[in-house]
Parts: structure tokens; sequence; C-alpha cells
């Protein structure tokens, strides 16, 4: 719980980046360039877009190119479905929804960060002093170019802005559209070659924007071969970006922080976190992991609508079981492979499922996930300007296919659980120890028969993933779960299962009232099957053979209550008792 507030407020603290940004996007950009020209700078100077080489990996690259092979791939509807390229047909033409959906993400993110360091930008463009002086997340968000004329503070490109938008591509364009963002007049917009006085579809302020658009700057900056950030995931990065995360966790001093490479000290909050640089990692690693499911998504999805038959006969693919019509995913394997990262691969599986639950029943059960709430005085839901809104504007095979959450104005959501990370699917010393929790006051035992192990074959990896999934099922930290005896089920109810079997033995601690739940949990309806679920997620993770669960039981081990004080009358048979005493002790003197 309190790595997940961690989280919340992460992301609390990069939206500050956006919280002037409450209006719509369009809104925003007029409120710029109207902020430049009341300190009286307009600019009158074409801008230049200089593209840097050729990226060999961008998210945005990436996305934009699935989109464009699929656009090349067919031009009716019969061959765009038939097509090996993993693509729907949708606003007459063949394109890839889910790359779209995530460009979207993409572009929708990184403009409400530019908007927002552009306007803070204008407003500390008074002097060089307070226009290099401007900070936010650690870092600089402006400088001053004292050849520029008459924009002088602007966007550092090299500042806290290119760790934030850690894609070249997307932060070369987003900042050259800043460029145009500061012209305030449509006379003045026009008068540049590169900037177009642009009305928004939905009716919105107008605002100056950059004539060439994504696509048209792809060829710029992207090629055939660019790919997602495949480096960052190579060589245990995933493992090396959570556990950087975990060991930053883990300093409770602003001291400690300073001295660890890749953390930095919240003074808001008063912890220490991950810096600005491993943040845009974190989040670009993430929509790598995303992309790179892209196409099997996709398969899985046109497969879905055949029907659970039809998805269930690609190795691949798996029904979902969330109730809808079209309940086709990839699997566990699928997503592990897809990214090239076990330990990376099952977090992504689990995002990407409990990602589909829209309410919090059906989130909660799901063993994976938990309905989490975020209560935050910011609303960002104003923040999808037309282009996101266009880019998740499909047919009803698409928008099936797009299912997403929707948050509630409390901004809750169904996420996947802590203990979806397994550490011991990494080497060990990318992270920190783990401390072990003190002991709780009461614990709760319990037993679960398995098949498929002998108590010789059930060795530490086994172990490890049984006590990640039940601390799963339960959603509590799994250093709580301990293990405390295998053994082999008697030959009696081995006759019974026909086949090898287990039965492990283990307890959780926690506080009187954790305790209870925890038993209630374990006693309650669907506690075999959920705890079935939850270790057939742990252990196809580390690639074991998941066991079939035949058996659950638990009990509470509560502390004693306090002796009851004595009655009254008892108090006065014995202060009665000890005066005769001592009267009589006086006498004998």
């Amino acid at each position: 719980a309190k790595r997940l507030s961690r989280r919340r407020r992460r992301r609390r603290r990069i939206r500050m980046m956006t919280a002037t940004t409450t209006m719509t996007s369009t809104t925003t950009l007029f409120t710029i360039s109207m902020t430049i020209a009341i300190v009286g700078m307009m600019n009158a100077v074409p801008i230049v877009l200089g593209a840097d080489v050729k990226q060999a990996e961008s998210n945005l690259c990436y996305a934009v190119r699935l989109d464009k092979e699929c656009n090349a791939t067919a031009t009716d509807q019969t061959s765009c479905w038939a097509s090996d390229k993993d693509c729907f047909w949708d606003d007459d033409k063949c394109q890839s929804p889910f790359a779209n959906m995530y460009r979207a993400e993409i572009e929708m993110q990184h403009n409400a960060w530019t908007a927002s360091g552009m306007l803070m930008c204008g407003l500390s463009s008074t002097s060089e002093s307070a226009c290099t002086n401007m900070q936010i997340l650690g870092g600089n968000v402006c400088e001053w170019d004292a050849t520029s004329t008459p924009v002088k503070c602007m966007i550092n490109k090299t500042g806290v802005f290119a760790d934030l938008i850690y894609d070249k591509f997307s932060l070369n364009y987003h900042l050259d559209s800043s460029k145009c963002w500061v012209i305030s007049s449509e006379t003045n917009c026009t008068a540049d070659s590169s900037c177009t006085w642009t009305t928004p579809p939905d009716g919105g302020t107008p605002y100056c924007g950059l004539t060439k658009t994504i696509p048209d700057l792809y060829d710029d900056y992207c090629n055939a071969t660019t790919t997602w950030y495949e480096s960052l995931i190579a060589d245990d990065g995933v493992c090396k970006l959570r556990g950087k995360e975990m060991t930053c966790e883990a300093l409770e001093t602003e001291t400690d922080c300073g001295k660890e490479s890749g953390c930095s000290w919240d003074d808001e909050d008063n912890e220490c976190d991950l810096n600005t640089e491993f943040n845009g990692k974190i989040q670009a690693i993430r929509l790598s992991g995303l992309l790179s499911g892209v196409k099997k998504r996709t398969k899985c999805s046109k497969l879905g609508f055949a029907g659970e038959a039809a998805c269930t006969a690609d190795s691949e693919c798996e029904w979902l079981g969330l109730g809808e019509a079209n309940d086709c995913g990839p699997t566990l394997a699928t997503w592990k492979t897809a990214s090239t990262s076990d330990f990376g691969g099952t977090y992504l599986y689990g995002d990407f499922t409990c990602n589909l639950h829209e309410n919090e029943n059906a989130c909660n059960a799901n063993v994976m996930c938990t309905w989490a709430c975020e209560h935050d005085d910011h609303d960002d839901h104003d923040d999808h300007d037309h282009r996101v809104r266009h880019a998740l504007r499909h047919d009803h095979r698409v928008r099936h296919a797009l299912r997403t959450r929707h948050d509630d104005d409390d901004d809750c959501a169904c996420e996947v659980k802590e203990s979806i990370w397994d550490p011991g699917m990494c080497p060990a010393e990318y992270f920190p120890t783990q401390s072990v929790p003190a002991a709780g006051i009461a614990s709760a035992t319990g037993a679960v028969t398995l098949t498929g192990y002998t108590a010789a074959q059930f060795g530490d990896v086994q172990k490890e993933a049984f006590v990640r999934g039940i601390a799963m099922f339960l959603n509590v930290p799994v250093p709580l779960v301990t293990i405390t005896h295998v053994h082999d089920v008697s030959s009696r109810k081995r006759r019974n299962l026909k086949s090898s079997s287990i039965e492990v033995d283990y307890s959780v601690s926690g506080s009187v009232t954790e305790v209870q739940n925890i038993v209630a949990a374990l006693d309650g309806a669907g506690a075999q099957s959920n705890i079935g679920a939850a270790l057939e997620v742990a252990f196809e993770a580390r690639g074991l053979t998941a066991p079939s669960v035949t058996a659950v039981t638990a009990s509470a081990i509560l502390p004693s209550p306090p002796p009851s004080p004595p009655s009254p009358a008892h108090a006065l048979e014995k202060g009665t008792l000890c005066i005769v005493a001592i009267v009589s002790a006086f006498l004998l003197f």
C-alpha cells in the first residue's frame, strides 16, 4: 500500500507539470501565446526544424511505423482483415488501432508536459536570471538564448525535459511545436512557414501550431528498422530499473538518498524516490513493453471475434473471461516472449489484464488485480485533446478490442497488485535486501494441498513462487508469508488423489483485525480456485509447472486476552485479609 501511494504521489508530482492545464489543451496553448505576448515576446523568426539522426529506437517512431505498415498493406476491408500484418479495418483504411492508442497516449502526455513547461518559461521570461532559475522535478526547465530574437526564454532541450520525455523524436517534435505556440496572433503565425493557425475540430480556442505533423516528420527521424526501446530491456534492464526504484524507496533519510545514484529526495512527501531521468526511463520502458505486444494483441483480438474456441486454438492467445463478447488476449508466455523479459512481461500481462476491468467488483474478482482510488484535487480528464479522441474512435469491433477502464471522479482504477513483481526472476544484486516486517501480534495458519509435486521436488524456487502466489491472493507484502512445513500427503489420501501430492503449511502475521480478515478470505467462497489462479500466475511467471489446488484450510492464532480485573468483592476480601495479617503480626511483635 505504501509503494502504491508512492506511485500515485509520483504521478501527482509529474502532473504538477500540467497543473495549470485544467482547461482543454487548445485553451492552454492560447494561454501560452497570450502570456508570452504580455511580456513582449512576439516570434517573427521562421522556425527551422532540425531533425537529429534517424533513431534506432523510439516508441513514437515504432507506433507510427506499425500503423504505416498496415496502411500500406491493403486498400480494402477483406484483404486488411486477412493480412498477416495484424491490422484492423477502420475509417475506410487498414490501420493498427492499438499502436494508434499508445501513440495517442505518448502525444497527450508529452504535449501536456511541454505546454506546461512553455507556460513556465513564459512566466519566467522577465529576465535571464528568472528564466535560468526556473526549476521543477529537480532540474532546469528553461534556458536563455541571447541570440534569439525576440523570444529568449524557451524550454531547455537538454534539461529536465530531455529526461522526462525520453523519446528523442517526441521531444524534438513537441519542442519545435512550442516555438509556434508562443505566437499569439493569426497574422504572425501564418507569416511563419513552419506554423499554421489551427482551429480544433471540437470548436476549441484557435492557436498557432506546427504545420508538419508527426507522420510528416516520420521520415526525418525514423525508418523501417526503428523499434521500441529494446536496449532499455536488454541485459536485465527491467530488473535494474525496478531494483533501483525499490532501492530508492528503502532509503529513509535525505543524506542516504543523495548518496544513491538515480535517487532524488522529495521534500513535499519527505521520502526518497527515483529521479527524473529514471522516471522517464520507467515510463519509456512501460510503453516499450506495451508496444512490443501490439501485434500479438491485435492477432488475439481478431481471433476473439470468432469466439472462445478460435481464440484458444492459437497457443499465443487465451480467453480472459471478462464477460465480454470478445475476451481474447495474449497469454502470459506471449507477453514474456514479446517483451523479451520474463520479469517485465509478467507485469505487462497483469497490467494489461487489470486495465480491462471497468468496475470494482470485476476488478477485485481477478486475483491479480486490486481496485485503487486516488483522491486528488487535480482533474486531468480534460487533457485529452482532439487527436486522442480521434485515435480512440473506432467501429464496434475495434471498440470492443480497445476496451479500457473508465476512471470515476475519484480517479479510481483497476491496478495490478504489487506482488506481481517477482525479484526472484532477476539477479539479486539489483535489489535491496528486503527487510522482514516485525511479526504481528497475531497470525493466520493455513495449509494448501497441491497435486503435481512431491516434497522432494518442491524446492526453493517452487517455495518462493508459492509464497508470492499466496501474497498475491491475500494482497499482503510477500515477507509476511512464511512456509512452515512441506510434506507428502499420506498414502491413503494419495490413493484418493491419484497423483503426487503435498501439503504446504504456512503462516501470515498481522494485527488481530488483519488476521481475522485473512482467515475469512482463506475460508471464503472461491478461495480454492482463486489460490489456484494466483499460484498459476506465480509459477508460470518463473517458467514452472503450476500445481493444482485440491484443498485449503486456515485458522487464526490470536493473542491471549489480558486477565480480567478483580471484582470489587474480591478486592475487599483481599484487602480485609491483608489488614488482619498486619494486625496479627503487630500483636505478635
